[in-house]
């Protein structure tokens, strides 16, 4: 397994996963920051799986459904900080947290949990 700093390049990761694949092992791990990107070769043909999906564990993370997507969130998240850490106005989006609509005024106390559901949704002018 190899651990690359959280700001490293995808480009030197899939490097990484590609000199592994070719130098040892039929199975390598590669560590972007939290998220675990495994390659398998399967085979004598050598064909190559590579799964993108976050896996591992992070004690100090929790995972959330953000508009029906999983996403991985550092633990004591609150609703303003996530919407902030994302560039998003919280002027101009209704969130529904558990299925229920959250007041503005609302979003710096709204901690988020491990499973929570969140619906975002922006508000767009027209005609």
């Amino acid at each position: 397994i190899v651990a690359l700093a959280a700001d490293a390049p995808p480009a030197l990761a899939t490097m990484v996963a590609q000199e592994a694949i070719a130098g040892v092992a039929a199975v390598a791990g590669v560590v972007v920051g939290a998220v675990v990107a495994v390659v398998v070769v399967e085979g004598a043909a050598g064909a190559v799986g590579v799964e993108t999906e976050p896996s591992g564990y992070n004690p100090h993370a929790m995972r959330v459904r953000i508009n029906g997507a999983e996403r991985e969130l550092p633990e004591n998240t609150t609703l303003l900080q996530l919407l902030q850490e994302r560039g998003i106005d919280p002027r101009i989006v209704v969130v529904e947290y558990n299925y229920e609509i959250i007041p503005r005024e609302r979003y710096p106390e709204i901690q988020l949990k491990e499973g929570d559901n969140l619906e975002i949704v922006q508000m767009v002018a027209g005609g």
